[in-house]
């Protein structure tokens, strides 16, 4: 059976970027997360877009900086610091040759801008420390960034930047997240529960194997089906906010997803790995269609309609709203719900009986109690604000 991470309600960590590169991406990401924290420095405002401003601000953001000076993250860039002086002492020349200046550019030579980060996102005695022993340095001002980055070798960089989310991950209980290619934010995800410190660094820079087998975190198939399945064109700021007031859906979805991918044994082949979440996401998806409540079928199935199916449900569906108790819809009852007195279901014989109407509405209503009930009913309240979701995407 697949190892699977314990199922919590966890916020996502934005790795290793601030500005957010792909909006359409961050949307999904909030279908799976109720919130997401941003690394920034404090001395630091990001150029945010329209998108980004609208869930960053107001009584209910989605977006956040994450705290980069709690104890543990200091801590943390401490042990990081007396693990590269370690190694400095034992051989500062060729540490240097393989983590300087010169061997960044070597290793950047495809991207001129290399690695680059803002200083203050590290504590002041770690950057110091990397500028004194030639491990960061200001880059040309023809392609600095902002006036307070510096450049390092990119596996310096991840090791620093990597300690310090692992840290603010621990803290808060952060699932990372990550933008381009998923396997930065996996690596570190194993880190987050490995029981060492220098987790990071070891992985990154000495290039260690952990022997641990990778977990399969509890959000895999809402993640798949997330950013496979959903059209999220039309997914609005204010929408977004007000579906992640939908905690506890997601809390079921997210559950009763953790259940299906429990069945999935422990793969250390991916393609076959993603291939089983992949299909997962397609079930899961047909059950969720399976538990909507589809007017359109119920009223096809009360009065053998095909013509005005979607009509006559949209109608009856007013009706559950107003009548719950027995009694017939007589016209003055019908017009207080919208219908003429020459609609359809008035003109079946003068109006309509007793049993009748106790029938179609208690069918409507199961359906959509069988709806409210469903542990994807998250899914639903998603395409009421804008997500189209589809199979085999």
């Amino acid at each position: 059976m697949q190892n699977i991470a314990p199922l919590e309600d966890r916020d996502a960590l934005y790795y290793p970027y601030v500005h957010i590169r792909d909006e359409d991406w961050l949307k999904r990401t909030l279908l799976v997360f109720p919130g997401m924290a941003r690394m920034i420095a404090d001395d630091y405002t990001p150029n945010d877009g329209d998108l980004v401003v609208a869930l960053s601000t107001g009584p209910k953001p989605l977006l956040r900086r994450a705290d980069l000076s709690t104890p543990l993250a200091k801590a943390a860039q401490q042990r990081l610091l007396s693990e590269m002086a370690a190694d400095l002492a034992s051989d500062r020349d060729g540490y240097l040759a393989r983590f300087g200046e010169d061997a960044s550019k070597a290793a950047t030579s495809a991207d001129p801008l290399g690695f680059q980060m803002h200083i203050g996102r590290a504590s002041y005695e770690l950057a110091e420390f990397l500028r004194s022993n030639g491990l960061a340095w200001t880059p040309p001002p023809d392609i600095i960034d902002h006036p307070n980055y510096v450049q390092m070798h990119p596996r310096i960089g991840e090791a620093v930047l990597g300690t310090i989310a692992v840290a603010c991950a621990r803290d808060e209980g952060f699932d990372i997240v990550a933008n381009s290619d998923d396997a930065p934010s996996r690596k570190l995800n194993q880190c987050i529960a490995m029981d060492t410190a220098t987790a990071v660094y070891d992985a990154i820079v000495r290039g260690k194997v952990s022997g641990q087998h990778e977990q399969l975190s509890d959000t895999a198939v809402l993640e798949v089906i997330a950013h496979f399945h959903c059209d999220v064109s039309k997914l609005s700021a204010e929408n977004l906010i007000a579906l992640a007031d939908e905690r506890e859906a997601l809390s079921n979805l997210k559950a009763e997803l953790y259940k299906m991918a429990s069945t999935v044994p422990t793969m250390t082949n991916e393609k076959n790995l993603e291939a089983r979440l992949h299909a997962l996401a397609d079930a899961a998806i047909r059950r969720w269609e399976g538990d909507r409540a589809n007017l359109s079928a119920v009223a096809r199935q009360i009065f053998g309609l095909e013509a005005s199916a979607k009509g006559i449900a949209e109608v009856m569906n007013k009706a559950v709203e107003k009548f719950t108790g027995p009694g017939g819809i007589t016209a003055a009852a019908a017009t207080s719900i919208g219908w003429s007195v020459t609609h359809p279901l008035l003109a079946m014989g003068g109006g309509l009986t007793l049993g009748f109407v106790v029938h179609s509405i208690a069918s409507i209503a199961k359906a959509r109690e069988r709806e409210e009930s469903s542990p994807f009913r998250y899914l639903s309240e998603a395409t009421k604000r804008g997500v189209v979701i589809s199979v085999g995407a």
